[in-house]
Parts: structure tokens; sequence; C-alpha cells
């Protein structure tokens, strides 16, 4: 075995080495000589495919057992560098017989193969633009280095790309790179042996550049002469993008391209560049266009952009009048088919060309070339159809194709089927197996026929069979026809059958008997939809800081407690304040010699606004003390003990900052005597003097306090611990707090100095000056004024100054004299310190003599240490530039909320740390990293290195006498070796980087570029500018806490929908065995013949009766039971778009028979209804931004809250109407309290599309819409008031379906989007509804400027700023304003209120309802994160056509009338007399008492001033009369309007009361109570109808608040649906829960059960008007019979009993029912249908019963019909008076009537489907007739 292995661990490339190891023989027998040991060099630590083997060595002697033997030899290593493993294999080829072979081969020995050479590179730039270039040079150093090949490496984010370099004799070598155009961003520069594949960075460049974030090509079809806006979203790579502009590089023929202006980015920023593209001329070919633009920044970064743009004239859209052809032809004859094509578009079409398919049919009977049209023109196409006579009878269906020159083309799809003119009668008879094997041979009678068009789908009968089986359809005609039949107790059976002309075509239909009876119905119904909506929307506000107030006993008797005894008093902590004081802490007196205090409440808790918590204190007095009585001596005690201090910390949050506050109250505890200690106020926690002495730690536990006198009054908001942070804008604590900070560290006399200051006065003291010097001495009041300088921006103005003007001198870094320039750039901070220090004794320390000033100068200057200055500068100016970094990220990974001056400002902050950084690293490399050198002053540092020569070595022994006190031998010894070994140019760790000298040196000067650019001298002079705008930002927020809660509005929208109720009803005949695995697929068929998918039509089970199993799964049925499913069908309004559409209804029930054991389907017998087109609904809401409430900062002063508006507009766009549209809407929420904000919102009334407002009376408001067309609109507004001005953010609508299914298709909602409202307007008041305009800013900008125009018509439109707008003077009241617009349509601006908001506006052009006008007044402006600013402005907003000629009401002018406003303004302070709030009365309401802030004109009080509503209905106030108690105290008796229970709303029109100067308030005062006498309630309930059901009790009283129940029962032949109240739904359910609150009335609500009612009859002896189908309960038939020639009719029949002889017979609906319409021929007996010849009872005399001769005393009317084959009308005349006149179709249903007429009447058959139909005339009272028309 190889025991040991080695070399050297570091080999040079293709150098040789010598690798020594050891054999060791381990076995049992000795090793012969000549063993082969094999060494390899791997890149593992085991062989691999890619090991190398390097040789081989061999033992000289043979090995005896446990004998070793040590080898060695030189072997050549490979050229590659990198980290390998030497192995070594003893024996490999096992020539040497061994015991084992597994341990030959050695451990694994590490070594390197280093290069024979590094490499430096150094750039000539640090910064490249896009497309520059950087020179890249480097130097090898090492053994070799002439003409040695390099591998120089560009790593750009993760890409490295590797160049291969030649280094020249001196091993320099020399490249240029260029970046590709997709690199930008940072770049790694290093160099390395070829293939060593380092990827260590050695130098670095950054280069600008933008890319794009969505990579899609950017294309853009606009029309001449219009401009489309294209957004490009872009990022920054790096540093900053300043002043992005678009620059075309070659434009487009059909195109103008520009930019909206310019977009600057930081560095990883996003944002947008808005193209506009304008449309010139129609672009070449009539093809896109290539654009090349590039986006550049001012720093050079550059994006190429490709844009495609084609610019056209406006294009034709054509459109046809019908959607698509379906019409007949009739074999062998020649028809044509017209339909008009319109251009519905904007540009004309060009040539129109008709295209249809090739068939011998088909062909145009016009031009296949028609002229262009213009817009808006149509005209017709005619089809020529000529179909031979031998054509199939199926359907043909095609595409016509109808193109243009400039327009999008029509597809006009086509169903053409062929018919025949020959008529046939087709006869079904229906059998089944009685038909064969029974006596008679009977055949099913009573059967469902069902006839439909087999190509159409088209319905033709739907009849019974008669008693002998038969359905006989006569005259149809020749085609193919589906029948479908069935029977009770029989399956379906379905067949295809072609009807030949001229004869009867029999076709039998055998059905077979199903012990399983299956019926299936479908009736039309409608359900309840209904919708909720959240919208949340965010409420901010400034207000006070938390104020929290400690009360403490006035004086606390402890003198009389001994040692050990104790008494307990109690501190209370309320929080005056609006937020939550967090974290809030009782402080218990400390540091009293004579007592202990222990709190019996300790911890930290959170005090809400306005609560209050009350703290026992248990004071202790100590063991051992003196106490003073009339016994003993007194002994004089400090002053401060004989005080105690409670004390209260607390905070509260500020944007992203925290703040607190700390300070004590004191309590006198006992009687003290002055010790003369010069006590002079309330010592501060920790020690000090009253201007702040030690330990300014700005921290509750040791920063300074605030000790306040018990009779101090607390203003909201106390002071805070230090000098106020600003506002709550987010970050600025962070801000000021690093500004104060970098004021301490630029000018370095805070702390340091003043102690300096302090021994300056101390050694003026001691040389013992006249008392007069002492008297003008420097006092510690001009100390303080030291601390409170901020002008430090001079300061660092010099100081950069310095640094950039000093490093412009060494670009050279062989520069002989480099270092002593360099050195001498320090001197620039000391001779702006001693600027500094003149400057202030200048201003602050006049008076003083010289001497002292000298002094002083002497003391400040011994502080100035020129790196530690550096250094702190450098630190601060990182801490303030980057006080914000914590805000960019965001959940939104962006900086939305920041301020566009604090990020401008943090940039420039950035490039001032990067230059003074520069600084820094210059200093570093000349004097090394020790911190010795940071003490040193500049006269030390600069007299230091003028001993320094850059040609010569420094001698220790000479240089030594000129070391700086601040350094330390060592130190200074190894910066003279830094400066020997970068004077020798040794390669080794301590020398200087002369490269990284000259790269600060360049960073240095690209920022003074960088600031050139932009203006300034210097980047210290861009810093300044920067940080002024800054401050001059933060100066506009006073003391005060941003505070935000987030809100909820829910409401929840119902409305009916069209719906099908299916019901399937099962029999299991058999005796003993139940159904099993019974399967109900259902399959709905549109009339196109395609099925409807969820899309359509939602299919839902609702519930089954009878069955067992799961609604959705798989059932069974016992035997002998029926089942009933109940199955839901809602259209979707996909369904029917546009018009009404058919649907079948059916499917199939499969089963495993009970009587066979095998699996059955079943076919369900199809139901065709109509599905009406539905509505679709947008949802439109406005929250108006500035809600007014008390202004938190005027003292003693409560503002009126106004309402502001939250609206609702809903635009049905669909084609269907929104039926019984309901709104409930409940009072806001709030979700979220970030900081325990007191504020409450509460909504006080409602309107519905503009009309009269409704008082909100509890917590939810219903809104009754009602019906809302296809294609109209509704709207509703509620009024909300805040406790609190505040304004909205961040707006959010959620929608949800609440009865959706799962399937999102069943929406009838379009869209649903949230607004901010700036301000509602009145646009038009002469049309019902009225007209609003919602003005909203939908585009978020910083001023909140609005942008669009919703208006309650249903249209929307732009909103603009005006030009200007200006305010003339009339006279001392009256103004007149004109607006300049900047464009037709909406234009808004705002103005200086000229009156300074002295004078209040009256009215607008004569109207004095100033609530929605275009012109209104504001007083102050909410701003985002700011304290509101009270500025007085005049808005207006007007429409404008063409010059001054503007709709509605106004024209550009309007006449403003002002009147003064009152000092106090009237205002209602107390009304008395009624219930508080959240009480009920409990007796009527009688006299109540008004008391008003100041007097009021007696005769101003009149009725008209009281509005009072019951249970939101206006109550008639005419009889009340206000008596006046006192000049501002009336009564007013309310007894005769109280006496009902519910709930009352009363409100004084303040508005409108005139005080004693004539001047009226400015909000109304509104008061609501519910009123509940003697504490009872009383209730009533109804059914509705009232013959449908009973609800129990029918009438009660219950107590206030307590619960009733109430139970609805319905009678026969009705159904419970549900309770309401005030036509909203409360429950569904038969038992009702109601809360008595009010007096009210429940309805309990029932609906008809429906029957089936067979109608069967012979179709071949006559027809009768109605047929087979589901009625209501208690509804009325009108049943006509009308026999066939030669029948007569006979009778109805029910179960075999005639119930009429009338053929007219009103039958009313009970239950379920068969009827029977019996004919005979005429002769016959009609009691005896068998036996003919019988009496006639109507014709005893045996006559003709249809000759008017056969009885006289008739008077007889002709009546004539004609034509009996229709188009359009049908003629029926002349008809006596009272005649009617119905209509039906084959099928039995009525589709027209005519009632009440007389004469002749024209019947319009034009909207009938072809067919056959019976015209039955009742003419006058008693004769009738009936006439067979075919219509076309």
């Amino acid at each position: 075995m190889v025991t040991t292995l080695q070399t050297e661990k570091e080999i040079p490339v293709n150098g040789s080495a010598k690798v020594s190891l050891t054999i060791k023989n381990e076995g049992a027998a000795a090793l012969s000589a000549q063993a082969k040991v094999s060494v390899y060099l791997s890149t593992g630590k085991e062989l691999n495919s890619s090991s190398i083997a390097l040789g081989s060595l061999y033992t000289q002697k043979e090995l005896a057992v446990g004998e070793s033997v040590t080898l060695d030899k030189n072997f050549t290593f490979l050229e590659k560098t990198g980290d390998y493993h030497l192995i070594a294999i003893v024996n490999e080829e096992q020539t040497k017989k061994e015991l084992s072979y597994i341990n030959n081969t050695s451990a694994p020995f590490a070594l390197t193969l280093a290069p024979l050479y590094t490499v430096q590179v150094s750039l000539d730039k640090s910064v490249l633009k896009t497309g520059e270039s950087v020179m890249i040079t480097g130097k090898a150093t090492g053994s070799k280095i002439a003409g040695v090949p390099i591998d120089l490496y560009i790593i750009n984010n993760g890409y490295r790309k590797v160049i291969s370099v030649t280094t020249d004799n001196a091993g320099v070598f020399q490249t240029s790179f260029t970046p590709e155009s997709w690199q930008m961003g940072h770049f790694s520069v290093g160099a390395c042996y070829p293939d060593e594949g380092l990827e260590k960075e050695i130098a670095g460049f950054d280069m600008y550049g933008l890319k794009r974030v969505d990579v899609s090509p950017i294309q853009c079809e606009v029309l001449v002469g219009q401009t489309q806006t294209i957004p490009v979203k872009i990022k920054n790579i790096y540093s900053t993008a300043s002043n992005i502009k678009v620059k075309v590089i070659s434009g487009a023929l059909g195109c103008e391209i520009a930019s909206n202006g310019m977009l600057s980015l930081a560095e990883g920023g996003t944002g947008e560049i808005l193209l506009q593209i304008k449309g010139k001329t129609v672009s070449p070919r009539m093809s896109w266009e290539k654009v090349k633009l590039q986006l550049i920044s001012d720093e050079g970064a550059v994006l190429e952009l490709l844009v495609y743009c084609y610019c056209r004239t406006e294009r034709a859209t054509l459109v046809a009048n019908v959607e698509r052809i379906q019409t007949t032809m009739v074999r062998g004859n020649i028809r044509e088919y017209r339909f008009m094509i319109a251009n519905s578009g904007g540009g004309e079409t060009g040539e129109i060309r008709v295209t249809p398919p090739k068939a011998e049919w088909l062909s145009l009977a016009t031009s296949e070339i028609i002229p262009s049209l213009k817009q808006g023109e149509s005209t017709s196409v005619v089809l020529r159809l000529s179909p031979a006579e031998d054509m199939l009878l199926r359907p043909v269906m095609g595409t016509i194709a109808i193109n243009c020159e400039n327009g999008d083309g029509l597809a006009m799809n086509f169903v053409v089927t062929p018919v025949s003119e020959n008529v046939g009668t087709l006869v079904v008879d229906v059998c089944d197996e009685n038909t064969y094997t029974a006596k008679g041979a009977p055949h099913v009678s009573g059967a469902s026929v069902r006839i439909t068009e087999y190509n159409t789908g088209r319905l033709l009968l739907d009849a019974k069979t008669d008693v002998n089986g038969l359905c006989t359809l006569p005259a149809l005609a020749e085609g193919y026809y589906k029948i479908v039949a069935t029977a009770e107790g029989h399956d379906v059976v379905e067949q295809v059958i072609l009807v030949e002309p001229g004869k009867d075509n029999k076709v039998v239909m055998n059905l077979s008997i199903q012990a399983i009876a299956i019926d299936f119905k479908v009736e039309e119904t409608t359900l309840e939809d209904r919708y909720t909506f959240s919208t949340k929307v965010d409420f901010e506000t400034h207000v006070p800081v938390p104020a929290v107030v400690i009360t403490v006993p006035d004086r606390i008797e402890a003198e009389a407690l001994q040692p050990g005894e104790s008494l307990v008093y109690t501190v209370i902590l309320k929080n005056e304040g609006l937020i939550t004081a967090q974290d809030c802490e009782f402080l218990a007196p400390e540091d009293n010699s004579n007592f202990d205090f222990e709190p019996l409440v300790t911890g930290f808790f959170d005090l809400k606004a306005k609560q209050s918590v009350s703290i026992p204190v248990v004071m202790t007095r100590k063991g051992n003390v003196k106490t003073r009585s009339s016994e003993r001596e007194v002994t004089p005690l400090p002053l401060s003990d004989c005080y105690l201090y409670d004390g209260t910390s607390y905070f509260w949050d500020c944007g992203n900052d925290r703040k607190w506050h700390k300070y004590y109250v004191p309590t006198k505890i006992m009687e003290c005597v002055d010790d003369g200690s010069g006590f002079k106020g309330f010592p501060f926690m920790g020690g000090g003097t009253i201007f702040g002495g030690k330990g300014k730690d700005n921290n509750p536990v040791t920063g300074p306090t605030q000790i306040l006198d018990k009779k101090e009054v607390l203003v909201v908001g106390p002071v805070p611990p230090s000098k106020p942070s600003k506002g709550c804008i987010p970050c600025q604590m962070s801000l000021v707090g690093n500004g104060i900070k970098c004021a301490s560290r630029f000018i370095p006399v805070l702390e340091e100095t003043k102690d300096a200051i302090e021994e300056a006065i101390q050694e003026v003291l001691d040389e013992r000056l006249e008392e007069e010097l002492l008297n003008d001495g420097i006092l510690e009041e001009d100390i303080e004024k030291l601390f409170e300088r901020r002008d430090f921006l001079s300061f660092l103005s010099d100081l950069m100054k310095a640094a950039t003007e000093c490093v412009q001198q060494f670009f050279d870094p062989n520069h002989p004299e480099l270092y002593k320039k360099v050195a001498e750039c320090y001197k620039g901070f000391e001779d702006s310190f001693n600027t500094f220090i003149d400057d202030y004794m200048d201003k602050y320390l006049k008076g003083k003599t010289d001497e002292q000033k000298d002094i002083f100068k002497r003391r400040a200057r011994k502080l100035v240490k020129g790196l530690g200055i550096a250094a702190d500068v450098l630190n601060c100016l990182h801490d303030f530039a980057h006080a914000c970094d914590h805000l960019y990220q965001t959940k939104s990974g962006t900086n939305g909320h920041i301020p566009a001056y604090i990020t401008d400002f943090s940039n420039v902050a950035i490039k001032a740390e990067e230059g003074l950084q520069s600084y820094m690293d210059i200093m570093h490399e000349i004097l090394g990293d020790s911190k010795e050198w940071y003490d040193c002053s500049m006269d030390e540092l600069i007299t230091c290195l003028d001993q320094f020569d850059m040609d010569h070595q420094a001698v220790y022994e000479n240089v030594v006498v000129y070391k700086p006190s601040c350094v330390g031998e060592q130190t200074f010894r190894d910066f003279v070796e830094r400066w020997n070994n970068t004077q020798a140019n040794k390669a080794v760790e301590n020398r200087m980087d002369l490269q990284k000298i000259l790269n600060c040196s360049n960073k240095i000067q690209e920022h003074k570029q960088y600031a050139q650019e932009k203006g300034y001298a210097g980047i210290e002079e861009y810093f300044a500018d920067q940080y002024v705008l800054l401050a001059s930002k933060l100066d506009e927020s006073s003391q005060s806490v941003c505070s935000s809660v987030a809100l909820k509005f829910e409401q929840t929208m119902v409305l009916t929908r069209q719906a099908f109720k299916g019901t399937l009803m099962v029999k299991n005949g058999h005796e003993s065995e139940s159904m099993k695995n019974v399967k109900l697929n259902l399959e709905v068929i549109s009339e196109d013949g395609s099925v409807a998918t969820v899309r359509e039509i939602q299919i839902s089970p609702k519930e089954i009766q009878g069955f067992t199993g799961q609604l959705d799964g798989v059932w069974a049925l016992a035997h002998g039971e029926t089942g009933v499913a109940t199955i839901e069908f809602i259209p979707t309004k996909y369904a029917a778009p546009t018009g009404p559409k058919e649907y079948t209804f059916g499917g199939t029930l499969s089963y495993l028979d009970p009587f066979t054991g095998l699996e059955v389907t079943r076919d369900l017998f199809p139901v065709t209804m109509t599905v009406s087109p539905s509505p679709n609904l947008s949802m439109d809401y406005f929250v108006q931004r500035d809600i007014l409430g008390d202004d938190p900062f005027t003292k003693d002063v409560v503002e009126p809250m106004i309402p502001s508006e939250f609206s609702l507009l809903i635009h049905n766009v669909g084609a269907g109407d929104a039926k019984n549209v309901s709104m409930v809407t409940r009072q806001p929420k709030i979700e979220y309290n970030e900081k325990g904000l007191l504020v409450d919102f509460k909504i006080k009334s409602s309107q519905l599309n503009g009309e009269a407002e409704s008082v909100i009376m509890g917590e939810s408001v219903q809104n009754d819409f009602g019906t809302i067309k296809a294609g109209k609109t509704a709207y509703a507004q509620w009024w909300m008031t805040s406790t609190l001005q505040g304004h909205f953010t961040d707006y959010k609508v959620e929608a949800t379906h609440e009865t959706s299914y799962g399937n999102s298709d069943l929406s009838l909602l379009d869209t649903v989007r949230v607004h901010e409202l700036i301000r509602g307007i009145r646009v038009n008041e002469s049309v019902n509804p009225k007209v609003t305009g919602f003005m909203v800013n939908d585009l978020e900008d910083d001023l909140d400027f609005p942008d669009r125009m919703y208006l309650t018509d249903g249209t929307t439109a732009p909103v603009v700023k005006a030009t200007s707008a200006e305010l003339q003077k009339i006279s001392d009241t009256e103004y007149k304003l004109d607006i300049t617009p900047s464009a037709n349509g909406w234009n808004y601006i705002n103005i200086p209120d000229e009156t300074g908001g002295r004078l209040k506006l009256l009215s607008v052009n004569e109207d004095t309802d100033l609530d929605t006008r275009k012109v209104w007044q504001t007083d102050r402006t909410l701003r985002d994160g700011k304290d509101p600013k009270y500025e007085y402005l005049i808005h207006v907003v007007d429409y404008f056509e063409d010059g001054p000629v503007t709709k509605a009401t106004s024209s550009g002018s309007f006449r403003l009338v002002f009147e003064e406003r009152p000092k106090t303004t009237l205002a209602i302070e107390s009304i008395t007399g009624l219930p508080e709030e959240d009480q009920v009365a409990t007796s009527p309401v009688g006299t109540i008492t008004i008391k008003f802030n100041k007097a009021v004109l007696s005769d101003a009080l009149i009725p008209s001033m009281v509005e009072l509503y019951y249970q939101g209905e206006k109550v008639d106030t005419k009889g009340l009369q206000f008596k006046q108690q006192q000049q501002n105290t009336y009564t007013l008796d309310l007894s005769t309007l109280t006496k009902q229970n519910g709930v009352y709303t009363l409100t004084i029109l303040t508005s409108k009361i005139k005080d004693s100067e004539g001047f009226t308030g400015e909000g109304d005062f509104s008061v609501v109570w519910n009123q509940v006498a003697s504490g009872k309630v009383s209730l009533t309930a109804l059914a509705d109808p009232e013959k449908a059901g009973t609800v129990t009790p029918s009438s009660i009283q219950v107590n206030y608040g307590k619960n009733a129940e109430f139970v609805a029962k319905a009678n026969k032949g009705y159904q419970f649906k549900t309770w309401t109240i005030n036509d909203r739904t409360v429950s569904t359910e038969e038992t009702y829960l109601h809360t008595a609150i009010v007096d009210q009335t429940l309805v309990a609500n029932f609906d008809p059960i429906s029957y089936k009612i067979e109608i069967s009859y012979d179709a071949s002896q006559g027809f009768v008007t109605f047929g087979t189908g589901y009625y209501e309960f208690d509804s009325s038939l009108e049943l006509i019979a009308t026999p066939n020639d030669g029948y007569r009719f006979a009778g109805w029949f029910i179960e075999g009993n005639r119930v009429s002889m009338e053929e007219r017979f009103i039958y009313k609906v009970t239950g379920d029912a068969k009827l029977e319409a019996h004919f005979e021929a005429t002769g016959s007996d009609p009691d005896n249908p068998d036996t003919p010849g019988g009496e006639d009872p109507d014709n005893p005399d045996g006559g003709d019963p249809d000759d008017p001769t056969a009885n006289e005393n008739v008077e007889t009317i002709i009546v004539q019909v004609y034509p009996t084959q229709v188009a359009d009308y049908v003629h029926v005349g002349v008809l006596p008076a009272k005649s009617r006149l119905i209509l039906f179709d084959f099928t039995g249903k009525q589709v027209k009537q005519v009632s009440s007429c007389e004469g002749n009447v024209d019947l319009f058959m034009g909207d009938q489907p072809s067919g056959f139909y019976l015209l039955h005339i009742l003419a006058g009272d008693e004769q009738k007739k009936t006439v067979k028309l075919i219509k076309k």
C-alpha cells in the first residue's frame, strides 16, 4: 500500500516538481523488486476518465513483510491552471500477487497548478453611455510576462465574455471593448491565465441603460387626423435616468410621432413614456410602416425602439338587417329574397362585391358589384332562389361573401329549405300491445302527439289522439316531419316521416306499455337574483398627536406616615386625543429619599381616544428617615424631596416612523425648607440642567423629558420630548432626524464644542477678569444659539467645493506632487470649519472681548480632526440619502406613496455620498486603514506630508520628528513603509493603489459634470438646492399625525329574472321491486338545433320528493311510490342576446327496470319555450373624495358635518329589461383602524333618479329602482357624514353573485367600477329623470384633477382644464365669472376666491340651490399625507361646444351673488325633549326645546323651516308653531304629529333660518328617534292574496326589542312564497322570527299551484282552442270547440260526465283534470255517440242550424272573412257592437285578441310565422263563427 504521497502544494503550470511517496508491504510475504507505482493527476479526489497519468516509479529491491521504502521522482505538470489531486497506485496491473488489491491506491494529495503570472487591469472610464467603448489596460506580473496569452473577461448580468489578448514585452496589453446594444448595468472586468475561468472582479464599470418591461411589438393603427397614445413601459437599469426623451431616427410617411414630455427614473425605477401617434396621410401601399425611435436620457442611456404604425382613413363597417338568412323556397318555383346592407362605420366602403356560392338554385337578382356607400347609407341585395322540382326537401346551408375595399367584409350565413306546395294529410295512429292482443283491438286514445318540421324544428301540432287513437293534420305540405308520441303509462317514441302529396300519409306509432309512468313538464317562472357589492375606501385625515393627561391629587398628606407605613393615592391617565396612545406606561416616582412607590398597574397598555385608566399607587415611608413634628427638631429637606413626580410615556405611529412623548406632573407631599442648593426648577429624569445637560438620548428611558405644572393647561398635542419632528409624510421624521444628525457631524460642535465653550468660560473665570467682563461673558443662552443653527449646508457646500477643486489637480497618478496635493485637499476641511467659527462669532458673540473670542477659537479649533470629520460626514450622508429606503419595498413593489421631492433629494444625496466616499478612498490609499489618522488636524497632516518626496525613499529617522501626535509609532512606521513600497513599485500588500486613486478622482469629476449638466456649478450646489426644496416641503406639515381607517360599504341588490321550472313525475308500478340507479340527464336544444351549454342555460336540480338518494347523484324509487323532481332552468344573458329565442327542454331518464332488471333509457317528452333577452348591467360607483366634518385643530369649535356623496349609476346595456331591481345599502363599517382614530360615518339620506331625498332609518336603506329598461339607466345617491374632516383614497369595489350556482356566465353584471368623485353636477333638470353628471378623477395625479364626466343618460365625456377664468367685481356682493375654454366639451378650473372667504356664495344665476351646481366655493384643500391647506377657491365646470355657447342652462358666464359671513355662524346648540341617542321614546314626543347659538329673527321660524318624516314618509307640518322662550330658545309642540309608533326624523332647516343679523346658517340639523309608546310595538300580519292562506297571529303587541314568531299556512291550491315588509323580502321560511323595533305590517305572500289540464278531442271531427297544459289554480280557461264540416258539437265531458253543451265553456282550474270535447256526425244522438240519428237539443226541428231562415225570430248577421290565405292582413266585417276576434295557432295557443270591436276590422297577421290558424269570431252576444286561415 501507498502510505504517504506528497509534493509541492503550489506548482507553476507546465513546471516540474518532485513527487515523494512511501510503499509499505502489509502482506504476509515479501514483495519482489520492480513493483510499479503509477502517478496520476485528477480533478477529483478519485480517479476518473479525465485523470492524466504523469508517469511511474519502480521499487528497486525486495520489500520484506512490514518493510517500507520511499521513492521520489520529478514530474512535469500540465499547462492548465486549477486545483487538482495527486493519486498514486501501486501494482495497478496486478502483476504482483497480493492477498488483497483494495488498498493499493493512495490517499489524494491536493495541489494547485498556479499561473506563471497574474494580471491587473484598469479602465479609462467608470461609467459608459450607450454605444460608448471602454479602454481596458492590463499588466501581467510574474516570472514570465512578455508575449504571454491572457483571458480578458467581462461579466454582465451573468453573461461572461472572454477576449483573448497577448501582452507586449513589458507584460502590458490594451484593448477596447464596446458592450452589445442589449447590455447595460454593471460590468465586472478581470483577467486570468487562459482557461483559468476566474470571475473575480478586478475593475468594473457601469453603463447607463434603459430596457422595455414588455417586449411585445409596438403597433398602432391610427386614422388620418386622429391621435392615439401608446404607453411604453421602461425600466432604468443604472443610476438616475434624467429627462428621458424621444428622438425620431427614421419616420413614417403616414404617421407623426411625438411624446408627452420627459420622464426621469431612479435606478431600478419603472415608468411610462407616452407615444402620441398622429395620422397624417394614408400609409403607402396601405400597409404597416416601420419607425425607428430612440429614448435618450441626459446621462446618455439610449434605448432603441421599433414602432409599427399604419395610418388609414375611417373604415367602413358593413352590417345587415338580418343576422342570417333563414327561409324556404318552393320546388319548381322562382322567388326572390331581399335583405339590406348598410355602412355603419366612419368611412366610405369603396366598391362592394357580393359573391354567393356556386349553386344551380342560387343566383343574384341585383348586381354583383355595388357602388360605394357613405356612412349611414344602405342598399338592397336580392337573391334569386330557383329550386328544381325534384330537389331534395332538405335544408341547404352556406355563406354569401360581401366584401368592400375599405372595411371588413360581411359573411352572410344562410339556411334555405326547399318545400313543396303540394299537400297531403298526415294521420298518426297510436297503438300499444293491447291493439294487437286485446279484444276489440283498442288504439291509444288521449296520447300526446307532437309534430315538428324536421329541418327547422318548428312546432306544428301538440295535440291528443281521439277515441280511436288517431291524430290527423290535414293540408300538410310535402316534406319531412318529426313525430313524437307518448301516453300515460307508456314510453316516448320518435319517428321521422316523409309526407307525400295528394294522399293520406298514415304512420303507426307503437308505444310500449310501461308500468313505470313518466311525466315531464316545463313552465315559465321567475326567480330572485341576488348580488352583493363591497365598496372599500381608505379614509385619511390629520389629527393632533395623542395627549395623555395625568390627573393627580392636589396634595398628598404624607408627613404623618411613620417608617413602613403606607397610603394609596390614585393617578388617572386619560387620552384626550383622537387616536390611540400606544404602549402607554405609568412612570412611578423614583429617587425619592423618603418614600418608595409601587403602582398596582404596571406594564404597557394601549389607551384609546377619550379613554382613561385609574392607577392606584402605594406610597410607603422608608425606614430610618427623619420626620418633622412639633416635638422634634426640624431638619431641612432638599426641596426636590418635597415633591413626587408621576409620569407617563407613550408612543404613536407617524407614517413609517414612530414617535413618543414622556412628561411628569408634580404633587406636593410635605412642607420643605430651601437648603440653599440653588434649585430653581423641576429636575429632569437622570439629572442635568434645564438646558439638557448630559444624556440627550432620544428614547423614553434616558431621553429628555418635560415637567408640566399641574396648573398648566395641556393643549391637545403635548410638546414632544425634543424639537418637534415634522408631519407624517412617510419617512419625514427619519429625514429630519438624519438632517439634524448631519448638522452635528458637519459642524462638530454640538457636544464637544459645548464642552470647549464651557471650558473657555471657566478659563476666563480662572483669570479673574473684572466683574463687568464676566457680565458680558459667554452665557449659556449663547451656547443654546449654537444648537439652534441649521445652516450646515453652507458648511457642506464649502467642504465639497474644496474637495472637488482639489482633486482636479491630480488626474495623472504619476504627478510628482500627487501626495502633497492630496494632503492639501484636507486643508479645505479646516478652512471651512474656520469660516464657520468666524461666522458664528460674528453673529452670536457680538460684544465679547477679543480675549474671549481667542479663547473660544483656540478651544474650538482643537476639535478639527480632518479625516474624522470626513468620516462623520460620509456616515451622515449615507443615512441622510437612504432615510427612505425602507419605504421602497412595498407590497406592490413600487414607491408610489413616496413624494417625488423626497426621491429627487435622495438621488442627489447619493451622488454627494459617492463623491465624499471617493475622497475618503483616496486618503485611505495614501495613509492606510488605521483610524488613528482620524484624530489628526489638518495642520499636522500638511506638515507631515510636506516631508515626503515621491522621487525618493523616506528615511524614518528623518521624518519621525514630524509625526502627528494623533498617531502611534507603529502606525507611522507602517505609513513610511507604505510610502517607500509604492515609490519602489514593490508587489506587496502595504502599498498604495495608484489606479484606485485615479478611479476615485474620475468619479468625483463625473459627479461634478453631472451637476453642471443640471445647471449647477458642482454637486454641492445641486445638493444645497435640493435640500432647500425638501425643507420647504417639510415645513408645510405641522405637528400632526396622519391617520387612516379602512371603510367598507356593503350592499345587496336583487332583481327578478326569467327562469323555467321543470317537473319530472315518475310512478313505479311494480308491486314489490324498487327502481334503482335512477339517473336524470337533461338537455336543452336551441332553435338552430345545437345543444345549449352552461353558457346559455344553467340547469340546477332543486329538490326531490319520493325519491331517495342525493339530489345531484343517483336516485331510487320504492315500489308503488311516485317520485317528483324539480329542476330549475336559468337562461344566461348569452341565451338570447338580441331577441327572443326558442329552446326545447328535454332529455332522458335511465334506470334499472324492476320488471326485467335491465337498464332502460327513456326519452322525456320535449317542451319548447321562448327565452327572452336578459339585462346586462354596468355598475359605476362614485365616492366623493373630500368629506367635511369637524376640524380637529380648531379649539372650542365643532364644524358642521357636510354630507358627501356616495352614488351608483346603473346602465342596462343588455337587450332585456332589468325587472324589480332593488338595492339594500347598509351603514358603512370601519374594517381596520390603524391608530384607533375616533371617527364615525353615517349615511343620512338617499335619492333615487334625482328625486326628493329620503331620510335613512336604522342600519340600512332600501332603494327600489323598479324596472330598468334595455339601454336605459337609473341612479341612486346616498349622502354620508363624517365626524371628522378628511378625504378618501385607494378605492376598490368587489361584486359577488350570490345566486351564481358556481356559473360565472349566469351573472347579469357587465362591469363594476368605482371612481373618485370630485363633484356631482346637475346637468339637465328639464327631462325626467333628471340628468346628473359625476365629475371624477380616474387618472391618478398629485392635484386630484378631474378628468372625466359620467352622465346619468349613459354617456361619458372627458374633462379638461379651462384656459382661464376671471372673476369680475360688479358690486360689493355681486361678481361675474367668465370662463375661457381650452377645448370643446367639459372644462374645469379653480381660481383664488377674491373675497378671501369673507363672503359666502349665495346664488348662481339667481339659483340659490347650490348643492350640486356648476360653481362652488371651498375654504380648504385636503391633501394626501399633509395637513389641510386653508385656501379660498372658486371652482367652476361647464360644457362648451362652439365658442361660448354651452349645454343646459349656462353660457360660460355666471352671475354670482355673495353675502357677508357672520362672525358666528348660526347653528343649533341643542334640542331637548327627545330621547338620547340610541334610546327609544317610550311615550309620544310632545314639546321640544330648540336652543340656537345666537339670536334668531322673530319671523324666521315658520312651519316650512321644519321637516318631519314618519317611517320615511313626509308629514305635513303646516300647523306647527315656534314659541319663543328666550332670545335664542324656542319650543315646538309635536304632539299632534307623533301619535303613532315608528321612526321619526326631524330636520330644522338652519340653512334657511336667518339670525338677528340677517345671516343664514350653513348646515341643517337632523335628529332621528324611534318611538314605542308604553314600550309596546304593534305588529300586523296579512296574507296576499287574502284567500291564499292564513297567518298566525294576525296582530300582536310585543315589548320593544323582543322577538315575535309568525307562521304562514297555505290554503288548497296555493303555496307559500315569502314574508315581506314594505315589499322587501325578509324570509323565505313559513315560520318567521321578527324583532319588534317599530310598528310594522308583515305580509305572507303565496303563489298559486299549477295543475295539469288535459284536453282531448278528435281532430278529424273538430277543433279546440286550448291544448293540454299547466294552468294556475283558480284561473279560468275559455274553451271553444269548433266542429268540422259534417259534424256538430256534442258536449264537454269530464270523467265520462257531460258538464256543458256549450261550444264556449269557461272552466275554472281547481286541480288536475281531463276534459274531452265530443263531436258527432250531423243527425246522430248526442247522448249516444255510437248511435247516429238522435235529436239535436239545440235544433229540435231537425233543420239546418246554419240556415238563417230556420228561425225567423233570430236576427242573423252575415260576417265575411277574406282572404283565407293571408300574407299580411285578414279582413273581417261587418261586425256588430261588442264583437271579439280571437286568433289561435294550430297548437291551440291564443296568439292575438281584439276586444270590443265593431264594423270592419283588418287583423294584422304579418308578424306570425307561416302555418295554419283558426280565427274565432264572437259576433255580438250570441253568434259564433270559426274560420280556418293559412298564413303564407
